[in-house]
């Protein structure tokens, strides 16, 4: 079994499909950033309700925390290191 070549950060620069990559990862980064601000906001708002729905709640913290691992997840493969 071959070991396949992994382009270094340079390459990744000169090469125009792996730069076309690079932005469209940073737009991944971007969505789910949205998305992981937009789950706090309803997670609060329902919080505030007089009778919140704990179940939705305890949802929406799963969902936050697996799009929370989708930053780090893209992060990590572009080299960013900001987490939501």
């Amino acid at each position: 079994m071959a070991l396949s070549y992994i382009p270094a950060a340079a390459d990744r620069l000169q090469h125009p499909q792996l730069g076309m990559e690079k932005k469209m990862s940073s737009k991944h980064i971007e969505y789910f950033r949205r998305e992981h601000a937009r789950l706090e906001a309803e997670i609060d708002r329902e919080a505030r309700q007089r009778r919140p729905d704990e179940v939705l709640i305890a949802r929406l913290k799963k969902l936050k925390l697996a799009v929370k691992d989708q930053i780090a997840t893209w992060s990590n493969d572009t080299g960013g290191s900001r987490v939501a």
